[in-house]
């Protein structure tokens, strides 16, 4: 699955300064059933505008695997930055919700580290935030951020909800009316979820998940830069291949959520029973996406990390009870009664051992090609009945010898004669087997005269997937 988020700057300025002073991403892969899983995107985007540009917004956008259909559910999360004790576990133990703008404006501009001492901290400049705040405000308070981290300057971020969106997301500035000198102080805070259903390249062994992330039509930096990625808690990281600006950066997994306090939604989610994992970013990458930053690409493979324990289980299990049939049909003693010979068709001209050596090996191949099929459960239960039926019969039955010598047909009796059946079942056992065996070796040969055709491509892809 390819998930990409395109921000990009609609202004009239396309070569304007704009700071994501908070970049949070939160992707969440549920649980995938039929090759097709729940995703929720949680999106917390605080921005100001470095000048004055007209008309200033930035438009997100979501590409899904770039299928245009795709339903798109938003919904707006703002509220999240009211809750000030689980936001001091990430974005400093000092940061505080207030609905008193002037105290979180004058505490900003108080400390000497922020810029603002001398002409900037006079009571004009502060009516001038407090008058955006007043202007567009659909709730009261906003938040002071104070991380005390050399890339990460203090600020204020002012709650604002999205609007009604089918697609894009459209994140309005409220600050333009704001001097250059005080655009840094206060910032747009937008906080969305994005919750949309797709198709996902899974197999047993795991799934590959592409994300990316392109800001585009601006000059963009972010001090602040974050992404984290849940799975299923049987998940883990294959391999991974991340990157920002071209630079290497690494996806690992966090092992203390279970310590922290997270928003209901979050838990709801399964935050504390999942794996989840983080983007690592070093001082040196930090210090750059400080300066400016284009895009974030990611390729990840996760595995199952209990697949192959499962896998030698079921191997350990299926060859045994293979191992007994196989040994029940070359029983000598069993194949001189005149019952066993007679549940196979005449004219093969092979032994009664390769006959049921065939069976079992029929059996074993369609196991394993329920297991790497696409196709629907109802067909692959229906190519196992012939050999379910004619093995269940002559296990689980007892009958007299003439039931299965057909001596019955011979004097005109109505009874069923079950050496008719089981051979009638052993033949359409075989050619199910054939064709199975047949259409598996041109898969994994990848046959170029199959693949190169139009139909026997889109019929291959069906059985076992792209």
């Amino acid at each position: 699955m390819r998930i990409t988020t395109n921000i990009k700057n609609d202004s009239t300025n396309s070569d304007v300064a704009i700071s994501i002073d908070k970049f949070f991403q939160f992707i969440i892969v549920g649980d995938i059933i039929d090759g097709e899983c729940d995703v929720i995107i949680y999106n917390a985007i605080a921005f100001h505008y470095n000048e004055t540009v007209n008309n200033s917004k930035l438009i997100v956008g979501f590409n899904i695997n770039d299928d245009d259909d795709v339903e798109l559910q938003h919904k707006d999360m703002s509220f999240f930055y009211k809750d000030e004790a689980i936001i001091k576990q990430f974005w400093g133990k000092n940061s505080k919700f207030s609905k008193s703008y002037k105290e979180l404006i004058e505490e900003l501009f108080k400390e000497k580290d922020n810029g603002f001492s001398g002409e900037l901290n006079d009571a004009d400049n502060i009516n001038k935030i407090i008058d955006c705040f007043n202007d567009s405000s659909k709730t009261s308070g906003a938040l002071y951020i104070t991380e005390k981290k050399d890339v990460i300057k203090d600020i204020i971020i002012f709650p604002l909800s999205i609007g009604e969106s089918t697609h894009d997301v459209v994140l309005c500035d409220i600050f333009e009316k704001l001097n250059n000198d005080l655009k840094c102080a206060a910032s747009n805070g937008y906080w969305f979820k994005t919750k949309f259903k797709h198709k996902i390249e899974n197999n047993h062994q795991g799934f590959k998940i592409k994300a990316s992330i392109s800001l585009d039509n601006a000059k963009f930096k972010s001090p602040d830069f974050k992404i984290y990625i849940q799975t299923n808690e049987k998940y883990d990281i294959k391999y991974n291949e991340s990157s920002i600006d071209g630079k290497v950066v690494h996806i690992e997994k966090v092992y203390s959520q279970n310590s922290l306090n997270y928003f209901k939604e979050w838990i709801y989610d399964g935050i504390n029973k999942s794996s989840l994992f983080r983007l690592n970013n070093n001082n040196e990458i930090d210090k750059e996406i400080n300066e400016n930053i284009v895009k974030f690409n990611s390729s990840i493979q996760f595995e199952d990390i209990f697949a192959s324990r499962r896998r030698e289980i079921n191997i350990l299990i299926f060859s045994i009870i293979l191992s007994l049939i196989c040994s029940i049909g070359l029983d000598v003693t069993r194949q001189d009664k005149i019952v066993f010979g007679n549940i196979f068709p005449r004219g093969f001209n092979l032994s009664l051992d390769a006959l049921w050596l065939i069976a079992c090996l029929s059996l074993a191949v369609k196991v394993f090609f329920y297991k790497i099929s696409k196709v629907k459960l109802i067909v692959k239960l229906l190519l196992f009945c012939p050999a379910f039926i004619w093995f269940s019969v002559y296990f689980l039955f007892s009958f007299n010898d003439e039931r299965y010598t057909c001596n019955d047909f011979t004097y005109g009796d109505s009874l069923l004669c079950l050496g008719y059946l089981q051979k009638k079942l052993f033949l359409s056992d075989i050619i199910i087997f054939g064709t199975i065996l047949f259409l598996m070796v041109l898969n994994f040969f990848k046959s170029s005269w199959v693949f190169k055709l139009k139909y026997s491509k889109k019929l291959m892809n069906k059985i076992f997937g792209e």
